[in-house]
């Protein structure tokens, strides 16, 4: 679980560390959510393929936080606008 914006490389390397020297490529994802004022509502979309619920991911561009990239990611596929959570 991310607790603050992080970059791509520094997850990356903190993946490395862990599973080896072999080359990983990290995918974001974006969980859209919202405050329905008597619990929180989770926004799924569909996959135009298969008509699967998934979420909005990809990948990170250049040195774009993780964050950014989810919700760019979000905004691309499914058209959702809105702020970015950091977990505190």
């Amino acid at each position: 679980m991310l607790t603050r914006p992080t970059t791509h490389n520094h997850l990356a390397e903190r993946v490395r560390r862990l599973f080896g020297t072999a080359p990983c490529r990290l995918q974001v994802a974006a969980l859209p959510w919202r405050d329905a004022g008597n619990g929180v509502e989770v926004m799924l979309i569909t996959s135009r393929d298969t008509g699967r619920w998934v979420l909005p991911k990809g990948w990170p561009e250049a040195r774009e936080p993780l964050c950014e990239a989810a919700a760019r990611e979000a905004a691309e596929e499914a058209g959702l606008r809105g702020n970015i959570s950091h977990l505190e």
